[in-house]
């Protein structure tokens, strides 16, 4: 199950089992839930659950969901019917809005992506397409496309109506995260992009022997990639990075035996936390190694 917890500005947790993707969200306007609430005050949502709980995704009906959990980790909303299935990490196929007013899901066995809105989780709208990974910048979701390979095959920017806005197809990743800093957008693949929010490409390196499957950045604008060692691939690494805004390598954290899934950044405080399956012939020695930091 790939797992995801994504705090604030996204903090992601994954594991292999199918697909879970935990949203923190704080500082919301109060708001209604649909659903029958457990307590009779209504609460405004604190984390979202992309939950993968129909293991069938070739014969309807689908069964897959989104749960809306308040602070006391309690359903107050339910969006059924969705179809996706795992994938090799921690891309962000579930995203929410700056303003806390929407968050989108991309399906990637339906092939759609749908924006809802957070206090009722209600539909805005919803456009098909093969859209795996998106992230929300002042009302503008940029989505990461893939024409069935690991490392895409286009990014569409979509305005808080629905409407495709731009597009492009030299640019490509399997994750991706918004710098609100910066005004700039890092993608992670086959290797690593920094562009503008005019989706132009301003910088990019390729360390990345396979492919990094997941990124976020920290307080002080620098950037976090995790890379997984494919047995097949010569000189990749199960690895965590840490990448200057301006495109230069600061630390290269080895991961031994851990192959990780998901980076997420606690922004308040900077701690990089790592997640992913460890190989158990080296469990033991594996403990051990683990980074200092």
């Amino acid at each position: 199950m790939s797992q995801y917890m994504v705090n604030l500005n996204p903090v992601i947790w994954p594991f292999e089992r199918g697909l879970v993707l935990f949203l923190f969200i704080s500082s919301l306007a109060a708001c209604a839930a649909t659903t029958e609430l457990s307590d009779p005050t209504p609460q405004p949502p604190h984390i979202l659950v992309l939950d993968n709980c129909d293991s069938n995704y070739k014969v309807p009906p689908f069964n897959d969901a989104v749960l809306l959990l308040n602070n006391k980790g309690e359903v107050i909303n339910q969006i059924n019917g969705l179809n996706i299935c795992q994938n090799i990490g921690g891309n962000r196929a579930i995203s929410v809005s700056e303003d806390r007013r929407f968050f989108v899901v991309c399906e990637n066995v339906a092939d759609k992506i749908t924006a809802y809105d957070l206090s009722t989780g209600d539909e805005m709208w919803s456009l098909p397409g093969k859209f795996r990974s998106a992230a929300i910048a002042q009302g503008v979701t940029y989505a990461l496309t893939s024409d069935g390979t690991i490392y895409g095959n286009g990014i569409t920017a979509i305005d808080s109506e629905g409407n495709i806005i731009k597009q492009s197809e030299e640019i490509n990743g399997f994750d991706i995260v918004v710098d609100p800093n910066a005004n700039s957008l890092w993608l992670v693949g086959g290797d690593i992009k920094k562009c503008n929010m005019s989706l132009q490409v301003v910088k990019t390196i390729d360390p990345i022997a396979w492919c990094a499957v997941s990124v976020d950045i920290g307080p002080d604008g620098s950037v976090w990639v995790v890379e997984r060692e494919h047995i097949e691939e010569i000189g990749s690494q199960n690895r965590l990075l840490r990448i200057s805004s301006r495109g230069n390598i600061l630390q290269n954290i080895p991961l031994n035996d851990l192959s990780p899934r998901c980076v997420r950044v606690n922004r308040t405080d900077g701690t990089v936390w790592v997640t992913g399956i460890r190989s158990r012939i080296r469990r033991r020695l594996s403990f051990r190694q683990w980074p200092p930091s």
